[in-house]
């Protein structure tokens, strides 16, 4: 079967799915207004031509012109389309009208579209798309009023062309079905997850990243590796280091900030900086890391934190499980669904700068303790819920039932 994933290509998830799927025997082409190489060879990427452009760049308008993505998609001759996010790739999906489409919604790809009258379980001061602290304008937060009815049609048209929709997690599997009146038989719960051959050692690997982030033998070492952008709180997280290295309290505990390749507030950058100039035992890494080296990271993190306003459920949140690690994340639909306060993560509430430094010193403190209780626990859940390879079985069965 040649699955066509219609995705930002250097998006990490668009990745692991084209990487997953391709070792499962299937064959993976990415569609997108993106350029870009694949470290795998035999996943081809094709640049569909923007209708419309500003700056050079494509406008959202460009995804409500299905017309060239479908000219493509059978010239390649493709048996599936997969859309990762409802909005603005499901959108796409449907705008070209190619069957049989399946839509993996994520997040706030749903939640952000309640109906009229009905709350959300997501409350936020800040979208995806934000990249500064600051308050929303009066004419940006009309716009938003006005156009989020419209995200919302096109979003409900889109699930409804799809032959399936898959969700990965259960808050947004019940949105999808009881928001937009998709049938059950159309929904997949399917979390995706860890592929296990990843994380074996790789001692060179450990060697350059102990020498990079400057991590002596037998610290404790926390991370925070969601990215800098707002919608992450990494202003929180920043302070909260900040405080811990002012108290300086905690002894060979090293902090590692990583951006994950989002751009970095402004205001962050300065103050990540003038931290790291401060305290040897923090580190602020710009650059992105590649797939190997963070798997490989894992292996020399004790702690890590995950706190954005909304999520579906993380990537990052299901590796640090499953080497071990200890997660600490603030509450949401999508950490109460999957983690139990001091059974297999730790729950800050509400998420303040001085509640997280205080839960950090807390574990820091007992370590071992946690690790050993929350490493059992979570080792057993990604294995029975969320290796990669038992999802893809899962999602071709699905798909093969759907489309026949």
């Amino acid at each position: 079967m040649h699955i066509a994933i219609l995705s930002t290509p250097s998006n990490f998830h668009t990745q692991k799915w084209a990487e997953a799927l391709h070792n499962e025997g299937e064959k993976v082409s990415v569609f997108s207004f993106d350029s870009h190489t694949f470290a795998q060879p035999n996943i081809q990427n094709i640049c569909v031509p923007p209708t419309y452009t500003y700056n050079v760049q494509p406008t959202y308008l460009s995804y409500l012109d299905g017309k060239a993505l479908r000219k493509l998609l059978i010239l390649h001759k493709i048996d599936l389309v997969l859309a990762i996010n409802a909005t603005p790739f499901g959108v796409w999906a449907a705008k070209s009208r190619f069957h049989p489409c399946v839509i993996f919604a994520v997040g706030a790809d749903i939640l952000a579209y309640p109906p009229p009258h009905e709350a959300s379980p997501i409350h936020t001061l800040y979208s995806w798309e934000k990249n500064e602290f600051s308050p929303d304008s009066g004419l940006r937060k009309l716009k938003s009023r006005f156009s989020k009815p419209i995200f919302r049609y096109q979003v409900a048209q889109a699930l409804h062309f799809a032959d399936g929709v898959i969700g990965d997690n259960e808050v947004l599997t019940r949105a999808i079905h009881h928001w937009f009146h998709v049938p059950l038989q159309k929904i997949q719960l399917n979390r995706g997850g860890v592929e296990p051959e990843l994380f074996l050692p790789n001692e060179a690997i450990l060697a350059e990243l102990r020498q990079h982030f400057r991590i002596p033998e037998g610290a404790t070492v926390i991370l925070s590796p969601r990215g800098m952008k707002p919608i992450y709180q990494s202003d929180i997280i920043l302070e909260a280091f900040n405080i811990l290295l002012q108290e300086n309290i905690l002894k060979n505990v090293h902090f590692i900030m990583l951006s994950a390749g989002y751009e970095v507030p402004e205001s962050l950058k300065i103050k990540g900086e003038m931290m790291e100039a401060k305290f040897s035992t923090f580190f602020f890494e710009k650059n992105v890391l590649s797939r190997q080296k963070i798997s490989q990271l894992w292996r020399l993190i004790d702690i890590f934190l995950s706190a954005p306003v909304y999520d579906g459920y993380s990537a990052s949140v299901a590796e640090g499980r499953y080497m071990g690690v200890i997660p600490v994340v603030n509450q949401t639909p999508a950490t109460t669904e999957i983690l139990t306060h001091q059974e297999n993560g730790w729950f800050v509430t509400p998420f303040t700068a001085q509640n997280v430094a205080n839960a950090l010193k807390e574990i820091a403190l007992s370590k071992e303790k946690w690790k050993t209780k929350f490493a059992h626990n979570n080792s057993n859940w990604i294995q029975e819920h969320s290796l990669m390879k038992h999802n893809i079985s899962s999602f071709l069965n699905f798909v093969s039932r759907i489309i026949h």
